[in-house]
């Protein structure tokens, strides 16, 4: 005698989706028609989940796509120039790590913009002050400068570089002094004089000054 016997319990775990059953038959309910001794044998799969990765900011990742149920996917996090990594938006912060995937999944790397600090400094404040220094953000073109006091001069930077006003393309961290010393006004007194030239024309002497201006100079000698 034959019975129709419902297979109505189906064990179907978390993660895993039915395929099929040995007898090729790709429903997961059905009615089989019993006559005698049966094993059927029903086939599972893992699911497939999409890891999916987000950046906020500026920066690389890898490691996103499809992954079937517990399978690990190794994700990583890269910064671009002038930023750095500070953490995974499910608060892990290793930029290299292993997830189990186990659903659809999205994670978002942030990524931060790296801060330069820019030190500068007098040898005296009271010769002189600088302008310029202050924090900034990574490959930033800073404008320093120095300003010598009344009766001093700017004799230069501590790497070396003579200009007043200068600029500096940040990659790092700099830390730069200004070199002032005493204005010696009989110093560039001689220094003209040496530089400028007399002439005599028609009996009359002129001086040549360095900036080419030219002063008669009554009762003179040209030596």
């Amino acid at each position: 005698r034959s019975t129709l016997f419902p297979y109505t319990t189906l064990f179907r775990s978390e993660g895993y989706h039915f395929v099929k059953w040995n007898d090729d038959v790709l429903t997961a309910q059905r009615d089989v028609l019993v006559d005698a001794d049966s094993a059927l044998v029903a086939y599972f799969e893992a699911n497939d989940y999409t890891v999916t990765l987000l950046i906020d900011g500026e920066g690389e990742v890898s490691g996103d796509g499809t992954y079937k149920f517990l399978q690990t996917a190794n994700i990583s996090a890269v910064a671009a120039e002038g930023w750095k990594f500070v953490g995974w938006s499910d608060d892990n912060t290793e930029p290299q790590r292993d997830i189990v995937v186990v659903s659809d999944t999205t994670i978002t790397a942030h990524f931060e913009q790296i801060m330069l600090t820019v030190t500068l400094s007098a040898n005296d404040e009271t010769m002189g002050s600088v302008e310029g220094g202050g924090e900034y953000v990574y490959g930033s073109v800073v404008t320093i400068r120095a300003i010598p006091a009344e009766g001093y001069r700017f004799e230069g930077w501590s790497d070396e570089v003579k200009d007043v006003e200068r600029q500096i393309t940040l990659t790092d961290n700099i830390t730069l002094s200004a070199e002032f010393v005493p204005y010696d006004t009989r110093l560039e007194q001689t220094e003209t004089a040496i530089q400028a030239r007399k002439v005599m024309i028609d009996g009359q002497v002129f001086i040549i000054m360095p900036d080419g201006k030219s002063y008669s100079v009554s009762g003179a000698q040209l030596r």
